[in-house]
């Protein structure tokens, strides 16, 4: 069997102890296997609990992937106004991974329903309107995961990042450093002289609950020329 194709596909998985329905409708997908030691390849669309989403996968060396040998492979996703995408080399057995990724994500609310969390308000200049991250990644087992020579875009914000993240101990660790040449962080202090007369509009007054942070460790280190607040400003700041 060289192709495979499912067309109007439906899936459909209930997860009765935790209340929960997953759904796989309309899905129009094609598998290419001409040996399991050649080139796989998957592609088509589907609607994954109603967003629509088109996917696009190559593995060369399904055999030699699963006797754990790192093969090459390409992976892209498409939902909304997001996109994903993958291309290195990949291994089952251990879990690893290495390659370039580009993530380009511009319906963050979107993206976040497709993993079935609720939407997240993020302030102008931290990715409301865009969040962008290109770079070399590696994945080593399933409990780290390595970024070099990345770049964050945040809205307007440029950040040269290299990342670290484990998951190997009782709470996941995050280790970055990060550059940035002029970070503007105006949407923190009120809009930065959009308002009326032309000046700030201050800092929010309500109380925030950071408690959240206890919940990881965190080590971040972030260089900037000038760090921007509306209508204050700063210079050369490292952090």
């Amino acid at each position: 069997m060289e192709s495979a194709s499912i067309t109007g596909g439906l899936i459909r998985y209930v997860d009765h102890a935790g209340g929960q329905e997953t759904v796989l409708s309309d899905a129009d997908l094609t598998l290419g296997l001409p040996g399991l030691a050649g080139r796989a390849t998957l592609e088509g669309s589907a609607r994954f609990n109603g967003a629509p989403v088109m996917l696009s996968v190559m593995l060369d060396g399904v055999e030699q992937m699963l006797a754990g040998t790192v093969r090459p492979v390409e992976f892209r996703l498409e939902t909304g106004g997001n996109t994903v995408a993958f291309t290195g080399r990949a291994g089952a057995d251990p879990v690893a991974a290495e390659g370039r990724l580009e993530a380009d994500l511009r319906d963050l609310a979107s993206l976040l329903a497709l993993a079935g969390q609720p939407p997240v308000d993020l302030p102008k200049g931290l990715g409301r309107e865009r969040i962008a991250l290109s770079g070399d990644m590696t994945l080593a087992g399933a409990e780290r995961v390595f970024l070099r020579g990345g770049t964050l875009r945040l809205d307007s914000n440029t950040i040269r990042a290299d990342v670290d993240v484990s998951l190997a101990g009782a709470r996941p660790r995050l280790v970055a450093q990060l550059v940035a040449d002029t970070f503007d962080l105006s949407g923190l202090a009120g809009g930065g002289g959009d308002t009326a007369g032309g000046g700030s509009a201050g800092w929010p007054k309500e109380a925030i609950d950071v408690s959240g942070l206890s919940a990881a460790d965190a080590e971040v280190a972030l260089s900037a020329q000038a760090v921007r607040f509306g209508d204050f400003a700063l210079g050369a700041t490292d952090i």
